[in-house]
């Protein structure tokens, strides 16, 4: 059951990193793309304070990374090296980001409200999956 779901949550993370690259690709290649991004992005910002989620988003995802960083710390003697490479992996991805999300804006990237939710659920299921593997060790 552990190995199913620590895959399934591998499998969510490539794709919300697929499509997160997908429609990074498409605002750059497609002007049909970009206009809508515009609209969009214009109705977005009007309707909602994106600005004050995305560091909400960036500082709740911190906090559980650095949770199952502790959890991982006390733990580590009873993990594999699997483990270790996936906590390295979930931080180099939360870095990533936390980066990204501070030092990116609409006005850079056209299509910065629809990537950073994506990347954001990218970290978020990493997250879980360490998290899980943290419950789930064995006693030693």
């Amino acid at each position: 059951m552990k190995r199913i779901l620590c895959v399934l949550f591998d499998i969510l993370t490539l794709a919300f990193l697929i499509g997160s690259y997908a429609f990074h690709y498409f605002a750059k290649r497609k002007l049909g793309m970009v206009r809508w991004l515009n609209y969009t992005n214009m109705n977005l910002q009007e309707q909602m304070p994106l600005d004050i989620l995305k560091y909400v988003a960036v500082v709740g995802i911190g906090v559980l990374a650095v949770i199952v960083m502790i959890g991982y710390l006390k733990k580590r003697t009873r993990l594999g090296k699997v483990d270790g490479i996936m906590m390295i992996f979930m931080l180099i991805l939360v870095c990533v980001y936390a980066g990204f999300t501070v030092f990116q804006s609409a006005e850079k990237l056209r299509a910065y409200y629809f990537m950073m939710p994506l990347l954001g659920m990218a970290v978020f299921m990493q997250v879980l999956r360490n998290g899980m593997a943290l419950i789930w060790c064995r006693k030693k």
